[in-house]
């Protein structure tokens, strides 16, 4: 049980601003790339070292993001193909 009430506690925003504004190294193998705490999610969602699933079959093995376009368009065999009987 805590000793502190919840509602009594307010959030201390000057900390919170020098805990966002802390360099932090990408945690992908590879990436290099560092950015602030506070821009860490946005860069997850966009590093090119991040591990995806192929788009047209999760049973695909995960591709790093920089890699996808080459795997749809070339590896996986679930992508699609035109017909060649057209």
């Amino acid at each position: 049980m805590s000793r502190y009430n919840t509602r009594e506690l307010t959030p201390n925003i000057p900390m919170r601003r020098l805990i966002n504004e802390i360099v932090i190294q990408c945690k992908n193998e590879g990436c290099e790339v560092q950015c602030t705490k506070a821009n860490l999610a946005k860069h997850v969602q966009e590093c090119l070292y991040a591990e995806v699933f192929c788009p047209n079959s999760r049973t695909c093995k995960r591709q790093l993001r920089k890699d996808l376009q080459s795997h749809l368009a070339a590896e996986c065999e679930y992508r699609i193909i035109d017909c060649i009987l057209n």
